[in-house]
């Protein structure tokens, strides 16, 4: 794969890894109805799971993209690893300020 287009990649699973994990996260928060059974539950949190495992690698992946291009393009290689340290340390610092 030539660097140029690994860039483009990492820049584009940043786009998606984010959101999945969001969805991920939230859908697993509350309390499910009283009418809904035990499979429906199980059913319901094994997807959140499998959707935000899929988000973080995605994120580990683009991580792993953005340093095999950065020798060519090392622009959107610094985007891509802007894109996917800078909402954690935003995160780390609203929580421990």
């Amino acid at each position: 794969m030539k660097p140029s287009h690994a860039a483009n990649l990492s820049i584009i699973l940043i786009l998606c890894a984010w959101p999945l994990m969001f969805y991920g996260f939230m859908s697993q928060l509350g309390e499910p109805a009283r009418n809904t059974t035990q499979a429906q539950i199980n059913s319901m949190h094994n997807f959140s799971v499998v959707v935000l495992a899929t988000g973080c690698i995605s994120l580990f992946f683009s991580l792993w993209l953005s340093g095999y291009s950065f020798s060519d393009a090392k622009l959107r290689a610094s985007l891509a690893l802007a894109g996917c340290v800078l909402p954690i340390i935003i995160v780390a610092v609203r929580i421990f300020a």
